[in-house]
């Protein structure tokens, strides 16, 4: 496979991973809302096909996260600390944290305040893991220019080996283990995180020729959804006969799981195979990719995460019973969530090169 360039256009953003930021977002929100709601297959619990409906979007949706790791990994050569970026970063997610929550508490609607440690998930959102992406993020941005540095001095094949044990630990051995590991954080910690990153730094160094046509890369990732969907529908009827294996019905859906590293490889790569033309729509797509992590924010907020899909649900009267309806339903109501979102981060995004302006002027 041939390295899709970092720009086609002088500074321009690459639109194809642009798109992939735009595709896995939309993902997560369809992971968050079929959670939230209560649609997916639930261990004890009677099935209706509307939960398997849901669990077969749950397969292909599980893998996207990933790729957001890995687009970090692709394009970034520093060996240096980016303080400035970190620094935004934070400011981003503080303004988020603080502000929801604020405006919330001034409108009167429900918030949690019940505690200190509440208030101290508001305040200091990074530290507190308010948002878990988050945390792992800043602490692998921290560590990527030592990983950078290695990474310029290691041959293809010491860097093969380092991915290769850091998978046996983070991956292989908890994907075979029928049992909870201790040290396994299932993919929500910066472990993993700098995994898939130097996964990423791989692919950009030495591409993956046996991918080099699309179609190939397509099959990786929807076999791989296919896999997860199948293993975890098994453990769930094996645990409705025997009252046991409810474990595994969540193995298959870890982001450590090594079928879905391998879904979460074959997306990245077939997106790195996509060629969008320059105009309209490459521009219209660089203006929306970077409002994505505002998106993030905004329905991930502790005060509103589980909030918005019952909220939606409440104008037709709740969730539609349909497989169909319901799935129709949920599309339309990320669509609007997701416009909402942009809306709102494009808004604070003026906000701060205002402030930024203001700041300029006055030193």
């Amino acid at each position: 496979m041939t390295r899709a360039p970092a720009a086609e256009a002088g500074k321009k953003r690459n639109a194809s991973f642009e798109l992939l930021r735009i595709y896995a977002i939309l993902t997560i929100m369809v992971l968050h809302y079929q959670n939230w709601s209560g649609a997916l297959l639930a261990p004890g619990k009677d099935a209706a096909a509307v939960n398997y409906l849901c669990e077969l979007l749950e397969s292909f949706c599980i893998p996207t996260l990933a790729t957001y790791v890995m687009i970090s990994g692709y394009f970034d050569h520093s060996t240096a600390l980016r303080w400035k970026k970190l620094v935004k970063l934070w400011l981003q997610v503080e303004f988020y944290s603080v502000g929801i929550h604020a405006v919330l508490l001034a409108l009167g609607a429900p918030v949690k305040t019940d505690n200190v440690w509440d208030l101290a998930r508001i305040v200091l959102p990074v530290m507190t893991s308010h948002y878990w992406f988050v945390t792992a993020f800043v602490v692998m941005e921290i560590l990527t220019p030592v990983f950078n540095a290695a990474a310029d001095h290691m041959n293809r094949k010491a860097l093969k080996v380092v991915i290769l044990g850091m998978l046996v630990y983070f991956s292989l051995l908890k994907s075979v283990v029928p049992i909870h590991l201790a040290a396994d954080g299932e993919g929500y910690d910066f472990g993993f995180f700098l995994l898939i990153y130097l996964i990423a730094v791989y692919l950009r160094k030495y591409g993956a020729p046996r991918f080099a046509a699309g179609h190939r890369a397509i099959a990786l990732y929807a076999g791989s959804s296919l896999v997860i969907f199948l293993l975890t529908v098994t453990a769930y009827s094996v645990n409705r006969r025997t009252g046991s294996f409810s474990y595994l019905m969540s193995l298959p859906l870890h982001l450590n799981f090594i079928v879905t590293i391998a879904g979460s490889v074959g997306l990245f790569l077939a997106f790195s195979q996509l060629r969008i033309p320059e105009g309209k729509a490459a521009d219209f797509i660089r203006g929306i990719a970077p409002l994505t992590f505002g998106v993030y924010l905004i329905h991930c907020h502790v005060d509103v995460e589980k909030v918005w899909p019952s909220f939606f649900a409440a104008v037709i009267g709740g969730y539609p019973r349909n497989p169909v309806l319901f799935v129709l339903w949920m599309l339309a109501v990320i669509v609007v969530m997701f416009g909402f979102c942009c809306a709102v981060d494009a808004l604070r995004r003026k906000l701060f090169a205002l402030a930024a302006r203001c700041a300029g002027n006055r030193s």
